[in-house]
């Protein structure tokens, strides 16, 4: 696949299939099995479960036990967690009803953290988180001989998408 199709992705992301999106339209790969879990934050149980990965950069669908997306506290403490597994990530934070998602990445830069979020609701328009987005889409022209790009273009990709 050399071509981003923004029809067939605003589709995934207005049905909130991100793993479809991740895996068919941005080319990322098939998430390993066995790599989901939770975390427990404060009292609430956390379930993180991969839906791609692309050169050891996972990303996963978060969700919670009492189905609400945390606040900015709390999902920075998630990300803590998740990260001393997977240190390169993007969370996507989805409420039980499938209709508000929190997509968070956190930037390292000298040895500080800055989280950045993206909300996407479902009554929205995709198109302009498919703008951000679409930033993540890797050409099969972009791989080298056996299928592989460094995680640092991945990680500066996603930076310059979601930054």
């Amino acid at each position: 696949m050399d071509s981003f199709n923004i029809e067939r992705s605003r589709n995934y992301l207005k049905a909130f299939q991100f793993e479809d999106l991740f895996i068919d339209e941005l080319g990322w790969n098939q998430a390993p099995a066995g790599q989901a879990g939770s975390v427990d934050v404060e009292g609430m149980t956390y379930r993180y479960q991969p839906i791609a990965e692309l050169s050891g950069l996972m990303v996963f669908e978060v969700t919670a036990e009492d189905g609400q997306i945390p606040y900015s506290k709390k999902r920075m403490a998630v990300h803590r967690e998740i990260a001393q597994s997977y240190h390169e990530n993007l969370l996507i934070f989805v409420d039980a009803d499938r209709v508000h998602s929190v997509w968070y990445w956190v930037k390292r830069e000298g040895g500080k953290l800055y989280p950045r979020t993206h909300h996407y609701d479902a009554w929205q328009d995709p198109d302009f988180h498919l703008g951000k987005i679409s930033g993540l889409f890797v050409a099969m022209s972009e791989l080298d001989p056996e299928g592989r790009i460094e995680i640092t273009r991945v990680v500066q990709r996603v930076q310059s998408a979601l930054d």
